[in-house]
């Protein structure tokens, strides 16, 4: 049932109260917030805007150091001057020893710097340098010939004097060409710095102590740690030194009112608990007069429309009218109630003439055809086959007549019926005729409708065994998670005709009266009885028909 839209009357008074009160506090609130946290975020950014450009303007300072530092490894003249020695004399140690003490005079106290290393193009073996205090010099010696010293020279192949940023393993290098005096690189510098030095400004930033920072469009400081763009906003310094690029990207959190400025949520808080002790007071009154007394109602429709019928409120709203409204509420259940049973008594009387009228369908061909055969058998000779002929039909007589009116049998006495058949019809077809049983043990006293598998074994004979001259069938019994299944098996194939006239008679859908009279009976009883819960299924395979009935064991 669609539920409506109409809202109750307790949020009705909620609505009304907010509308009245918290509304309007709120909004004076939010106007006044938003104007404080415009002029303070304006103040905010400016300030983290100075601390930025101040911070970069001495990065600058330093960084503008670092490069003037590597142009004077080429103009002192003092490398490239022991390397021409070198070339005439062949004395790679005086060239180590010379450079070396060139830049442990220059470098060795400078506190930007690591180590300096100046590795000559045609000998990869000669890498003279210097290792500043503190620093330990075999790992950093070690580490720069593996890692550092292969990759840099190759990418400074073509760069001629340009100044190249590698960030290796999270150590910043500078790297510069030395050129002798036909413009040809003979040697790189390459200088391993402090990053807490080159970038010691930058700790001071109030709110990002780790900014990006990306040198010719290289990044050379990755950012201290990720962020959520949501929660924050970025700035953007650019500046250029001696030619090269440099991006300064600085993170702060957005500005929050309410935990920035604490006296404004006071002050909401405290408007808001003007409004809720009598927000409070009309909640309860409405609950106890209005919304418990539709409550019980509701419940008590649900109810009824469960099934419960003749449902009855016992608690008793304390005004006039949900009281009217509760009394009645109980005069129309108790009177759905006894309509409902006066229904329900016909429609079993009913159910009943129905059944009954369809136990009574007996195919007359079927006992047209038994009289031939115990008529022939009578004429031949004295046989107790005629005996034994005459006892199966009569069984089947009883069955049909159903003299005692019973519509729910014991599965043996129906099994019982089942058997006189196949008797009838093993004398009339002799040999070519061949039927088993398989009935669980504990299946005999389970009940059934009445003739409710014989006919199915009839249809089989009938429509498939006989027009064929013989055949076999199988009659199984077993229980199905609760349900009773009840097959046959039977020799035999189907054509699409018959399939489909199979499938209406199952389906009700345009079966006639003259097609299938025994399946069309069964599905009808079975509808009757156990309504969605029995079922008829028709299943095909290796030449063999079978015909599956399932219902609940109980009703």
């Amino acid at each position: 049932m669609k539920k409506s839209s109409t809202l109750s009357l307790k949020w009705q008074l909620i609505t009304l109260v907010v509308s009245c009160w918290l509304i309007p506090i709120a909004a004076v609130a939010v106007i006044f917030g938003s104007m404080l946290s415009r002029s303070y975020e304006t103040s905010l950014q400016q300030e983290i805007e100075n601390s930025i450009n101040n911070a970069a303007a001495q990065f600058n300072i330093r960084f503008a150091s670092v490069i003037d530092d590597s142009k004077a490894v080429s103009y002192d003249g003092v490398v490239r001057s022991s390397y021409r020695s070198y070339q005439l004399d062949g004395d790679s140690a005086a060239l180590y020893t010379r450079v070396n003490e060139y830049l442990g005079q220059r470098f060795s106290r400078d506190e930007k710097y690591k180590a300096v290393f100046i590795s000559f193009w045609n000998d990869p073996d000669i890498v003279s340098y210097v290792i500043t205090p503190g620093i330990q010099a075999y790992p950093t010696i070690r580490n720069y010939r593996t890692n550092v010293d292969p990759l840099i020279l190759k990418a400074m192949e073509t760069e001629e004097t340009a100044i190249r940023f590698f960030l290796i393993d999270g150590e910043m290098y500078m790297a510069r060409n030395l050129l002798d005096g036909k413009f040809s690189p003979y040697a790189s510098v390459i200088m391993q710095c402090k990053k807490d030095v080159l970038f010691r400004s930058f700790e001071n930033l109030p709110h990002d102590p780790d900014p990006e920072i990306t040198i010719d469009g290289d990044l050379i400081i990755p950012a201290g740690s990720e962020k959520n763009d949501a929660d924050y906003r970025y700035i953007n310094t650019a500046a250029t030194v001696d030619n090269h690029e440099i991006n300064i990207r600085a993170a702060y959190p957005k500005f929050s009112i309410w935990n920035d400025v604490p006296s404004l949520k006071y002050a909401v808080l405290g408007a808001a608990g003007l409004v809720i002790p009598l927000l409070a007071i009309a909640i309860i009154y409405f609950y106890r007069q209005v919304t418990k007394p539709t409550d019980i109602l509701l419940k008590a429709s649900e109810q009824v429309r469960s099934g419960h019928r003749g449902y009855v409120i016992t608690e008793m709203p304390k005004n006039e009218e949900f009281r009217q409204l509760t009394d009645q509420f109980n005069a129309m259940s108790t009177e759905l109630k006894n309509q409902f049973d006066q229904l329900y008594e016909e429609q079993q009387a009913l159910q009943q003439a129905r059944i009954r009228t369809l136990q009574s369908q007996i195919n007359p061909h079927f006992l047209n055809n038994t009289l031939e055969v115990i008529n022939w058998e009578a004429r031949m000779a004295e046989d107790d086959k005629v005996s034994a002929m005459i006892e199966a039909l009569s069984t089947m007589l009883d069955a049909a007549l159903d003299r005692d009116e019973r519509g729910m049998i014991p599965l043996s006495e129906e099994i019982r019926y089942v058997d006189a058949y196949l008797y009838i019809i093993r004398e009339r077809l002799g040999e070519r005729f061949c039927a088993e049983k398989e009935i669980a043990a504990d299946m005999e006293n389970v009940i059934v409708p009445r003739l409710i598998l014989q006919p199915i074994v009839e249809n089989a004979v009938e429509h498939d065994i006989t027009p064929c001259g013989g055949g076999s069938i199988r009659v199984r019994a077993w229980r199905d998670d609760r349900k009773i299944v009840l097959e046959t098996i039977h020799s035999g194939s189907l054509s699409d005709t018959d399939r489909e006239r199979i499938k209406n008679i199952i389906d009700f859908n345009g079966a006639q009266r003259k097609d299938n009279v025994g399946l069309l009976n069964v599905a009808q009883r079975l509808e009757l009885i156990y309504k969605e819960q029995g079922k008829i299924d028709l299943m095909e395979s290796d030449g063999l028909i079978t015909i599956r009935l399932s219902f609940p064991e109980k009703i």
